[in-house]
């Protein structure tokens, strides 16, 4: 009894050790230890992330398995009593044994463990269905083409989901005929719809963290012209045309992102899609 109290005396010095680096730690009846970061305080289960991986799975633990929990601010909270006669060895009943089971199937499991949107803009248009844009005089935009990002994750730094984005651009030519001296003013609209399911895979590192995104999907372009003629009389004459087409759209992408609070982060991105660049914030909901 004596050596068991100085083994809690210890493993209690140990938690409050490691409290004091911003992590909570779970202190089984077993007298195993645990750097985490606990998400839920169940009636019946603990749910938690390692200090390790802290956008890794979401672990589940038997309450009746845990002695106490020192949250990183030193709040305490002590769920029974120490195993007296086990404390230093794992216990081998077998309802322990199920509980066990039970924790290793939902630390493996990375399914559906969280979620993320985004929203951002982006610059330099890459895509557009109006010919020979290069040698166009005027063209103009007149908001920032917008993006919408939505990802799961499936397996370890994996994940798959869903980009939208949204883009317009107004094209304006003029030019006078020496013949008869007709002015001729060509003024194309574009808007532009793509939509992509893509995969992203993320490196595993603290607060910057690089990633990579592939998918494919489809890109919709309307496109709406009107050709004005203006004479010397000043009679004018307008046609006007609408067009829609779709193509396979493919995403490539790399780029990186930094955490800047527990579930936001700042990104910026290159490579295929309406825009070369693009940027914006995410949250994670789960």
């Amino acid at each position: 009894m004596r050596n068991n109290t100085k083994l809690i005396i210890v493993s209690l010095l140990c938690i409050l050790t490691l409290s004091a680096y911003g992590q909570d730690v779970i202190v089984r009846k077993n007298g195993l230890l645990i750097q985490a970061d606990v998400r839920e305080i169940g009636l019946e289960v603990i749910k938690y992330r390692k200090a390790s991986d802290p956008e890794g799975p979401l672990y589940s633990m038997y309450r009746e398995n845990i002695y106490a929990i020192v949250h990183d601010n030193g709040d305490k909270d002590y769920f029974s009593k120490p195993d007296e006669t086990t404390f230093t060895s794992p216990p081998a009943n077998k309802e322990e044994k199920k509980n066990k089971l039970f924790e290793k199937i939902t630390e493996s499991s990375y399914l559906f463990n969280s979620f993320s949107i985004s929203i951002g803009a982006g610059v330099m248009e890459s895509y557009s269905e109006v010919a020979n844009t290069e040698s166009v005089s005027n063209k103009s935009q007149n908001l920032p083409n917008i993006h919408i990002r939505g990802f799961t994750s499936l397996f370890k730094n994996f994940e798959m989901g869903l980009q939208l984005s949204f883009g317009k651009y107004e094209y304006d030519e003029a030019s006078r005929n020496d013949y008869d001296n007709t002015l001729i003013s060509n003024n194309v609209s574009e808007k532009i719809l793509s939509a992509t399911l893509a995969g992203r895979y993320t490196l595993n590192s603290k607060d910057f963290k690089p990633y990579g995104i592939m998918g494919i999907g489809f890109n919709r372009s309307r496109i709406d012209s009107q050709i004005n003629f203006v004479m010397a009389e000043q009679n004018a004459l307008s046609v006007g045309s609408s067009n829609l087409i779709y193509n396979a759209a493919f995403l490539a992408r790399v780029g990186a992102k930094l955490k800047i609070l527990d579930q936001a982060s700042l990104y910026g991105d290159i490579g295929t899609g309406i825009n070369l660049l693009q940027f914006g914030a995410e949250w994670k909901i789960k």
